[in-house]
């Protein structure tokens, strides 16, 4: 009687205690530890490798929590909008994305031939990604009052724009990246929503409707301040550099065998200032090489591959045309805090570490864990990145020699010519405004016709005729 008693006991207080009492309880934990996926019948049924496991297990009573955390990949962002062909590569499967598809930690990116991409990071950082380029969204790390997030930029031309609590100035001004228009969400489109604008004011008072979505957009920016309790750090990766900073935004051209731009856009180039920003602290390549350089905002720095060194470059066509293209983007910027608020709670609650754990499936590091993470990426980066740079100048010129191919410049026009071509299309178009029809009268074809009405605007699309080996190769045929 007494061992029932005492058997009901303890089942009765293993059911009432909860996640807290007995080990971390992640969202959407798996019922079992057992990756089937993974397993290999040879070492599931060793004897010895069983026993091993066994001493590690009863050596170390959190290995459940170890064991949880290791397999968990945290949902990191979203697809704002794709124009072409944009694959993601989760484990060992890939698939195309679009609007409001999911990004989560160790996922790589690519855009294909005259394609582009807008991603934002759950903090309200925005990622746009040119034609043939590709990231790694390595990690994303949370802490109590900052985000930490480390990327690879593998190859190509990327954008990074990290939020600032600023409010931006109004806009008399289309946006000049067309390629993109119309976005998803209706009303990030420039069009006028004050129900007090007549139909003469909208058609022919020029830059009114600019005007009215900055207003919008800043009140969105307001709303969402509120909720942000976090600063950003960002640990940024590529074959030729690293840097380390707070808030950065930045746009840079990669090479996987030849020289790599950067450049951080000032306050002046963002039209806005950013209280949390700091100067990047930047590392070069090679074994021994632990010093830091500091780059300043507002200037192009040119990577060598051959030296491993960096200087600072004089803006290049390809380089001052591509920025245009990135110049306004309100559009952009008011579709990052809609989605800010729909998706950035995670970053935005305060919650503590079984909190965080339970509702968004989050681990809340400290400062001493961060520390030693970005001690262990400084020193391993550089080491590994030295490594591929050695391999890429020993044998990938000569592999491609063998396969009749050649490396692509890294600044080339295929970045921006799609994006050049929508930008002409809606700048002739500029006349032919956009109107919301309230009376019958005005929905008609011939009365659009007679007023210059267009209601929707599609740049066209075209299929670029240079093709490289794969994505992530950017060698072409050499002629």
């Amino acid at each position: 009687m007494m061992l029932r008693i005492l058997l009901i006991l303890t089942i009765t207080l293993s059911t009432l205690a909860g996640p807290s009492d007995l080990e971390t309880k992640f969202k959407d934990d798996r019922k079992s530890l057992i990756r089937w996926d993974q397993i290999k019948a040879k070492k599931w049924l060793d004897f010895d490798e069983w026993k091993e496991e066994l001493r590690f297990k009863e050596s170390y009573p959190l290995w459940r929590d170890l064991e949880k955390i290791s397999g968990i990949d945290e949902e990191i962002g979203r697809v704002i909008k794709c124009v072409g062909e944009c694959t993601l590569f989760r484990a060992l499967g890939n698939n195309q994305v679009g609007y409001r598809s999911l990004i989560k930690e160790n996922d790589d990116i690519e855009t294909g031939v005259d394609s582009y991409l807008w991603l934002m990071l759950f903090d309200g950082t925005l990622i746009r990604m040119a034609p043939e380029s590709s990231i790694s969204l390595k990690e994303m790390n949370v802490l109590k009052k900052e985000v930490f997030f480390n990327i690879r930029m593998n190859v190509g031309n990327i954008l990074l724009i990290s939020r600032s609590k600023e409010k931006l100035a109004d806009l008399e001004q289309r946006d000049t990246d067309a390629v993109f228009f119309p976005l998803p969400i209706n009303k990030t489109n420039p069009v006028v929503f004050d129900k007090n604008v007549s139909m003469n004011e909208y058609l022919f008072k020029d830059g009114l409707r600019y005007k009215s979505r900055a207003r919008f957009i800043n009140e969105a920016i307001e709303k969402n301040n509120k909720s942000v309790v976090r600063k950003s750090r960002f640990f940024i990766q590529s074959p030729l550099y690293s840097f380390e900073a707070y808030a950065p935004s930045f746009e840079t051209y990669v090479s996987i065998g030849g020289d790599s731009y950067l450049k951080f856009r000032d306050e002046e180039q963002l039209g806005y200032k950013n209280e949390f920003a700091t100067t990047p602290k930047v590392n070069l390549r090679g074994y021994e090489n632990d010093s830091f350089e500091d780059l300043e905002y507002g200037s192009w720095y040119k990577f060598s591959f051959i030296n491993r060194n960096m200087f600072v470059t004089k803006d290049t066509e390809v380089l001052s045309q591509n920025e245009l293209f990135t110049k306004r983007i309100y559009g952009i910027y008011y579709t990052r805090e809609i989605f800010l608020e729909r998706y950035g709670k995670p970053l935005f609650a305060e919650g503590n570490e079984v909190q965080l754990a339970r509702n968004f499936g989050l681990r809340l590091w400290s400062k001493e864990e961060l520390k030693k993470r970005l001690d262990f990426l400084w020193t391993n980066v550089r080491e590994v990145e030295t490594t591929n740079l050695a391999i890429a100048d020993r044998y990938r010129k000569s592999v491609l020699s063998r396969a009749n191919r050649r490396d692509k410049e890294v600044l080339r026009k295929d970045f921006y010519t799609k994006a050049q071509e929508s930008y002409y299309k809606v700048g002739a178009m500029e006349n032919a405004r956009s109107y919301f029809p309230k009376l019958n009268s005005e929905k008609q074809e011939l009365w659009k016709k007679l007023n210059g009405i267009y209601t929707e605007i599609y740049p066209g699309l075209r299929k670029s005729t240079s093709q490289g080996t794969t994505l992530l190769d950017e060698s072409s045929d050499s002629n």
